[in-house]
């Protein structure tokens, strides 16, 4: 009686590692399976917006000769070791993405302003022996930009410049606008008014067209993500590439405006208005795809 208890007792055994291993099994393989439906459809999703974009750059025919030089707005960064290369466009995850390079290069700053000049000294995109759009199409390292809504982009701008920001810059425009949106969303309209007659009156590269940072026509990306989808795009360009493994893309230096931007403060601009900045961001909207 005693030996065939001890016989099913292992039977049970076996029968039970053998569930269990056949579980864990069938468990990462699922989890492959999803791992790479996830890259297909992130794939995909990064061609249809390049496709989307190639497309534009063709129809529309300012784009045709409009060449953004390399040190931009701010300037395209880039390293070897690291292996990238970004092209930075303001209120559209940069000061995130710089803060997640100069992780990787174990370099602190104290503050996102020694961050902002840092960074374009360490890691100048000149210092990789590239010194045309030419040069930059035939490197190997993955070139990558971030883009966003100009609607959320200008009401980034203004949360974070206007409402919150320390920023000794930004003074002046704070004691005209006094925190009303209107006022904030004038000035802006008078830039770009001024650019229009003077081209050496300069859009502040916070609310400047996108496409006036980056050369999404003449230089190839190889990944072009969205704020909207900033993490997940993220993770499938390190999943690519390899590149910023050793952090999490949960943590960094994230902007604090993210709550104020919940407020719809489009809502408060007059139809005519938002007509007049629609036409301003025509090129952006129809570039990167927004309605």
């Amino acid at each position: 009686m005693f030996h065939c208890f001890k016989r099913l007792l292992a039977l049970l055994i076996v029968a039970l590692v053998t569930i269990v291993l056949a579980f864990n099994f069938c468990n990462h393989q699922w989890r492959q399976n999803a791992h790479q439906k996830w890259l297909d459809t992130k794939a995909q999703e990064f061609e249809k917006r390049k496709d989307h974009i190639k497309k534009v750059c063709v129809q529309v025919p300012l784009l045709k000769d409009f060449k953004v030089p390399l040190n931009g707005s701010q300037g395209i960064i880039g390293d070897k070791d690291i292996g990238f290369i970004y092209c930075p466009i303001a209120k559209a995850g940069s000061t995130t993405m710089k803060d997640y390079i100069m992780q990787v290069a174990n370099i602190s700053t104290k503050d996102i302003f020694e961050l902002h000049r840092r960074i374009h000294s360490v890691f100048r995109v000149d210092k990789l022996n590239i010194t045309s759009i030419e040069g930059m199409n035939e490197s190997e390292l993955p070139k990558i930009a971030f883009v966003r809504h100009p609607f959320k982009r200008l009401v980034s701008a203004f949360t974070n410049k206007v409402l919150m920001t320390n920023d000794k810059g930004f003074q002046s425009l704070r004691n005209i606008v006094r925190g009303d949106f209107n006022k904030f969303v004038r000035h802006v309209i008078n830039q770009f008014k001024c650019h229009e007659r003077d081209r050496k009156c300069v859009i502040n590269n916070h609310w400047m067209p996108q496409y006036f940072s980056c050369d999404f026509c003449h230089v190839s990306y190889d990944f072009i993500g969205t704020v909207g989808t900033f993490n997940d795009d993220l993770d499938y360009i390190m999943a690519k590439t390899g590149i910023f493994q050793s952090i999490s893309t949960k943590e960094g230096r994230l902007n604090n405006s993210t709550k104020m931007e919940r407020v719809d403060y489009m809502s408060q601009l007059d139809q005519e208005t938002k007509n007049v900045l629609r036409d301003l961001y025509k090129i952006d909207f129809d570039l990167f795809g927004y309605d």
